[in-house]
């Protein structure tokens, strides 16, 4: 049986419950944030128990290990302790003396800009998020540009503090493959990735900017090496516009490490090392795939299909144009969501064969990821981005992947009083698009 357990403000924790249901092999969970104040407060342990229907499962912020409710409302087999301080990351970390770095993450959806403080659980600053005209979300340099020009315009006006940011680059910037490097000695492996991607891409070395991740190998002729590469030219055009916009970009990096160290902040200071996680990673153009061994990166991959591929099949299903075709997929998701009869008007599109095509991709890098990890298998999978708040997609999914499946909305860590300011985005609801922002938010300042 496959498990979904959605990680949301408290409301929707008991609009979960309230709906709650067990069928087809799927039980829909609740994972409520103790958080301050009236977005999110739970309170007490007794609250907790109240609010979620026997049999279903608790995990809050004061602990990463998970626990059942009774029938009698109690909290069974809950770890109670605290949040840890989130530690240092590397050796230099957002956290010091200087405000905190404002994440960057230039979706194609929309621009999101997200600023956290140090706390045990880290405290929301501000949050905004700038969304993209209908005509540039299949022009990935257009989006850019519309995206770098409107910055400063959404820093000052969403209530941030500094000028500090940290930005992921886009996915569709990014090169990212498991390279098989010869052992040499005499050469160091930073130029030997870099040499082998820059022939991968067909560009000189010095055109991209690469960075690695080792992965453990017995192979004693060569080095396994997942490598994450972005122009130059973007990062020369980043820093450009952080210029002009009298900011100081301060940490550059690419969304699987970032969507890793979300998720790996949920359970500081839990050893999983022998988990095996399957991390995806649903957006509008692409589907990030990390497999991660406990908390450290093992394997990673784009696959061109979501949001925007779910609705170009939904339009042909339905004879309606791109943006009607959105619409009624989220009502139809809605309508399954809520419990109650879908209407007569709402036709339910067919999304099979682009569910299909993304759960063979996602099942032929598993099959690959095996044959690297004989013994590591993966054990669950985390469904987040933008796309994981339909619920009938997420079960679809669950059931062709076959594996444990867990909703996770990284965001719902994140401490609130809900007086932050928020342009744009609704921080009572569940905000799974928002992992990889938090992700910048936690990565280090390292430029």
């Amino acid at each position: 049986m496959a498990t979904i357990v959605a990680a949301c403000s408290s409301r929707a924790v008991f609009d979960a419950c309230a709906a709650w249901r067990e069928g087809d092999g799927f039980t829909i969970l609740g994972m409520g944030l103790p958080g301050r104040g009236a977005v999110n407060r739970l309170g007490r342990r007794a609250d907790v128990a109240r609010g979620l229907a026997p049999g279903l499962v608790a995990c809050g912020s004061w602990g990463p290990v998970m626990g059942r409710v009774g029938v009698d409302g109690s909290v069974q087999g809950m770890d109670l302790s605290k949040f840890k301080k989130l530690g240092s990351l590397q050796s230099r970390t957002i956290f010091g003396s200087a405000s905190p770095a404002i994440g960057l993450d230039f979706g194609v959806t929309g621009l999101k800009i997200l600023q956290i403080s140090e706390g045990s659980p880290p405290a929301l600053v501000a949050a905004a998020i700038v969304p993209t005209p209908e005509h540039l979300l299949h022009d990935h340099a257009k989006r850019f540009a519309f995206q770098l020009d409107a910055l400063p315009r959404a820093i000052k006006a969403g209530g941030f503090k500094g000028t500090r940011v940290a930005c992921v680059v886009p996915a569709a910037e990014t090169f990212c493959k498991l390279l098989q490097v010869p052992k040499n000695n005499a050469i160091p492996l930073d130029e030997q990735v870099a040499m082998t991607a820059s022939a991968a891409l067909e560009c000189p070395p010095d055109a991209i900017i690469c960075r690695s991740v080792e992965l453990p190998s017995s192979n004693a002729t060569r080095t396994d090496v997942l490598c994450t590469a972005v122009p130059r030219a973007i990062v020369d055009r980043l820093l450009g516009a952080c210029r002009a916009a009298k900011l100081e970009l301060v940490g550059i990096h690419d969304e699987f490490t970032t969507l890793l160290r979300a998720f790996a902040a949920a359970s500081p200071t839990v050893d999983d090392s022998g988990v095996t996680t399957a991390y995806l990673d649903i957006g509008a153009a692409a589907t990030e795939l990390v497999i991660a061994h406990g908390k450290q990166l093992a394997f990673a991959r784009t696959i061109p299909a979501g949001g925007l591929l779910f609705d170009e099949f939904a339009g042909e299903s339905l004879g309606y144009d791109q943006v009607a075709a959105h619409n009624a997929r989220l009502e139809v998701d809605a309508a399954d969501a809520s419990g109650g009869a879908i209407v007569t008007e709402l036709r339910s599109p067919d999304l099979s064969e682009a569910i299909a095509m993304l759960c063979e991709e996602v099942r032929l890098c598993l099959r690959y990821h095996e044959t690297l990890f004989p013994s590591r298998s993966v054990d669950r999978v985390v469904l987040t981005g933008g796309e994981s708040r339909c619920r009938a997609l997420c079960m679809r999914i669950a059931r062709q992947l076959k594996l444990p499946t867990q909703l996770g909305d990284a965001l719902a860590l994140v401490s609130r009083t809900g007086t932050e300011p928020s342009m744009g985005v609704d921080l009572s609801k569940p905000q799974p698009g928002w992992s990889v922002a938090l992700g910048v938010c936690l990565s280090p300042t390292d430029l």
